[in-house]
């Protein structure tokens, strides 16, 4: 009987942390995300898969933040009085392939298994687009153990006529959890060096 009351006040525990971890990750994605509203939590969203969208997120922001500063853009990403400001992220030529390493992270206790990425929406300019190129996923689907992170690479095989411009590729990995990878195509026989 004592050691029930104890496993269900130690259940109790780790689910008040992990809903507390929600609401910081929650509360870390909307500080850096610069204005930008935030997308609705997806139905029946588990604190753990909270965790993981608001985080991956928030890394997203972050990295947006450390790129505008670098291209000497103000952080909130508005534009200066100079012009439209250069794309962010890295840069394809047509025709060309972008390869973008990511970490894909597991916080939570649980282990994250059958994460499958997929492409969720593109952008060009910010407005929706047709796919700019084909994409690719290695690994095609993976299991995160808790507390630990797995690699995924992204490939973006880019068409020979895909317009110039910024695009943004929204990637959903299952759970709850999206990332975006943001780029810049520019002309095949552009002097600009690809990233």
């Amino acid at each position: 009987m004592a050691q029930d009351s104890l496993l269900k006040g130690v259940g109790r525990l780790i689910g008040t942390a992990t809903e507390i971890g929600a609401a910081v990750a929650g509360a870390v994605d909307r500080a850096t995300a610069g204005g930008r509203e935030l997308p609705p939590a997806p139905a029946g969203e588990t604190p753990v898969g909270a965790i993981i969208r608001h985080g991956v997120s928030a890394a997203t922001n972050v990295v947006r933040h450390i790129v505008a500063a670098a291209q000497g853009q103000p952080a909130g990403g508005a534009v200066s009085a100079g012009g439209p400001p250069p794309p962010a992220g890295p840069r394809v030529r047509q025709g060309g392939e972008l390869r973008v390493p990511l970490s894909i992270e597991n916080p939570g206790q649980a282990r994250m298994t059958g994460l499958a990425p997929a492409v969720a929406a593109w952008l060009r300019d910010g407005v929706a687009s047709p796919a700019a190129g084909a994409v690719r996923f290695v690994p095609e689907r993976l299991d995160v153990e808790p507390r630990d992170f797995e690699k995924l690479t992204v490939f973006v095989d880019v068409d020979e006529d895909t317009p110039p411009g910024s695009y943004r590729l929204d990637i959903a990995l299952g759970q709850g959890a999206e990332v975006s990878i943001a780029f810049a195509v520019v002309p095949g026989d552009s002097d600009a060096p690809p990233a």
